[in-house]
């Protein structure tokens, strides 16, 4: 969690820590890949917003404040 606009993390890892490479997006807009490690570095959006990171493996959708 990171305050508002402010820089925000995306961290995409399977059930056992694992790094995943995923698209992420956040409200519909492609912000990136997730790197070696599985984060992606981003902008939080004002108010309220969703992270979808779609990998091969299927894809998982977070919603924020």
């Amino acid at each position: 969690r990171t305050s508002e606009s402010g820089p925000m993390r995306v961290t995409v890892t399977e059930p056992d820590g694992s790094p995943v490479s995923a698209t992420v997006t956040i409200n519909r807009q492609v912000v990136g890949t997730t790197d070696a490690d599985g984060h992606l570095w981003t902008i939080q959006p004002a108010g309220g917003f969703r992270v979808n990171a779609t990998a091969a493996e299927g894809s998982v959708v977070v919603t924020g404040p």
